[in-house]
């Protein structure tokens, strides 16, 4: 099961000039919705957010490893960029379904590693950036109280 808000970071190989060094890990939310038939990603980070056009949850016949495997879009309108990225995950899913780990590839061209960590499968208010992050807050803030 992959339902759920997932907080962590991207890793980017992303260099804007040769000599550079790359960029520091991003935060990343990944809201994801899965019924019985249906699967939906939306992925936010602090910039910009993306939307799955394409997903499915794998498990491996033989070995029991579960991927989960997405096409996104993520639509740049600042700066009247009005610019299209698109790009593949595959990312494992672990730890008792509570870790999804893998790589990630864009046409814009970059790729890189994510890792993420399941914060609750309660989503159904996370509409951005902001949002997943005030939730996280609130779930830290309610486990140090415990």
């Amino acid at each position: 099961m992959a339902h759920g808000l997932w907080w962590g970071e991207l890793d980017s190989d992303y260099v804007k000039n040769a000599g550079d060094a790359s960029l520091p890990p991003i935060p990343i939310a990944f809201v994801i919705r899965q019924t019985y038939l249906t699967l939906s990603i939306k992925s936010y980070t602090s910039a910009l957010p993306g939307e799955s056009i394409l997903e499915t949850l794998h498990a491996h016949p033989v070995t029991g490893d579960a991927n989960l495997r997405y096409a996104y879009q993520m639509t740049r309108r600042a700066n009247a960029e009005n610019k299209a990225t698109l790009g593949y995950g595959d990312l494992v899913l672990g730890g008792e379904d509570r870790e999804l780990t893998g790589h990630y590839w864009t046409n814009s061209p970059s790729s890189g590693r994510i890792r993420l960590m399941l914060l609750t499968r309660d989503c159904n208010d996370i509409r951005s950036f902001e949002d997943a992050l005030r939730n996280k807050k609130r779930l830290e803030l309610k486990s140090d109280s415990i």
